[in-house]
């Protein structure tokens, strides 16, 4: 809505949520990415338990965040942008999205 997009991968890693970052921000950077991280990342738990880092990620005109977390060898990204400066309502729906991750395998 609004231009946000807002994107889940996982696949196999064994370091932890912070390092997974790094290797996300690290990929992105060798490929060319336009997007960057903006700031400092700091720790954040799902309502369901899941620890992890995230942190803003930018580029001209969009703005977005980008969080990383790792449950049992399985590392989880997730990336939302979208326009910069866009409504709070659709950065309210966005904090909800992260906060709603589970573990994996668990009962939805």
């Amino acid at each position: 809505r609004g231009g946000t997009q807002f994107v889940v991968r996982t696949g196999k890693f064994e370091g932890d949520a912070r390092a997974l970052l790094d290797q996300i921000q690290r990929t992105d950077e060798l490929l060319g990415g336009a997007l960057t991280a903006t700031g400092d990342p700091v720790a954040i738990t799902t309502q369901a338990g899941l620890t992890g880092v995230i942190t803003r990620y930018a580029a001209a005109g969009v703005d977005g965040v980008l969080a990383a977390f790792v449950q049992d060898g399985t590392g989880i990204e997730v990336v939302a942008v979208g326009p910069a400066q866009p409504g709070q309502d659709i950065l309210g729906e966005v904090a909800e999205m992260i906060a709603s991750i589970g573990p994996i395998g668990a009962p939805r």
